[in-house]
């Protein structure tokens, strides 16, 4: 499969990138339309590259891999020779970085950090879905990261989203998602693992299961399962790049197994079950026995409104979302 273009690649003159926030092999990833410079005469002026992939964005654009061509020349573009985006059945895909400018990932430790010295200042009530002290998801730009699918054969676990959630569901019931990292204490490595998967950088906010890890955990189902994942860890994503996921908005009465679900307090979780017109739901970063927890509250990944979410309930349900495999 070919390897996703940098700057100073060339599709007969070199390829000048317009954005400068997503990189592979620390130079700046190519986009849909970024300048291929003048290295001739016509047809080989200044012109424009073409991606011709239609599964990964960069700013909204979709990014160019070895082998798309100049818009005039023809030329094919040149690309990395180890870093791989989009779909492969023979080849483990290399999540790209998620490249977070320094003053941005300075707001994200400083929300981790004033919830670890102080999570009783942070409380959400969310009906015992999620637990008592809840920061909300770190409120990511945009423009930082991409959209993926991991079609490598390492990649499924189990043949769908509901059955991978049982598998996970079963690994919690052994303590094996529970956050340890309150108080500063050493984090849970299956959590922190979740961000190093999707590409964030292993410093900060990203070492910690102390940061709201919900949207991180859908992202990470998805991979795991073939569908097309965002590398980002703010939950409103869902709703505000449902583009770049290719997913579709479903009616709240209308929800399946599968479908992600958006709250009102900033939480993001599956679809679990869905029967009777009633819901239930799987996330990571939530308890269902929330009220009972001492501060700071221990999440995990649990199934919540086990009794079911009839919509439209209490409100808090504000969208459901279908995700693709495509």
């Amino acid at each position: 499969m070919p390897g996703i273009s940098r700057d100073n690649d060339k599709a007969g003159g070199d390829l000048v990138p317009s954005q400068t926030t997503v990189f592979a092999n620390n130079q700046a990833v190519i986009i849909n339309g970024d300048v291929v410079a003048s290295h001739g005469l016509p047809p080989h002026r200044q012109q424009t590259i073409i991606a011709a992939n239609n599964n990964v964005f960069v700013a909204n654009k979709l990014v160019v891999n070895a082998g798309d061509v100049a818009s005039n020349c023809n030329e094919a573009a040149s690309g990395s020779a180890d870093v791989i985006v989009g779909e492969s059945s023979s080849t483990v895909l290399v999540v790209p970085a998620v490249v977070i400018p320094d003053e941005v990932q300075a707001t994200f430790d400083a929300q981790t950090n004033a919830y670890v010295a102080n999570p009783g200042g942070f409380v959400v009530q969310s009906n015992d879905q999620i637990k008592r002290n809840f920061a909300g998801t770190p409120e990511q730009p945009d423009s930082i990261g991409v959209t993926l699918i991991d079609t490598s054969p390492t990649a499924a676990a189990a043949t769908d989203i509901a059955g991978f959630l049982t598998q996970i569901l079963a690994e919690a019931a052994k303590g094996q998602w529970d956050e340890t990292g309150m108080g500063g204490n050493p984090s849970n490595p299956n959590i922190i693992g979740i961000w190093k998967e999707l590409g964030y950088p292993a410093k900060g906010a990203w070492t910690t299961d102390q940061t709201a890890w919900c949207m991180g955990f859908v992202n990470w189902c998805l991979k795991k399962t073939k569908y097309r994942f965002l590398q980002t860890a703010w939950a409103y994503h869902i709703r505000d790049r449902a583009r770049e996921y290719k997913a579709t908005q479903i009616p709240l009465d209308q929800g399946q197994p599968g479908d992600i679900a958006l709250w009102s307090y900033g939480h993001v979780n599956f679809v679990y079950s869905a029967s009777g017109g009633r819901l239930t739901f799987v996330g990571g970063n939530q308890s269902s026995s929330a009220k009972n927890n001492n501060n700071p509250s221990s999440g995990s990944v649990t199934r919540s409104w086990p009794g079911g979410y009839k919509p439209p309930g209490d409100g808090s349900l504000i969208g459901l979302w279908r995700p693709s495999s495509e």
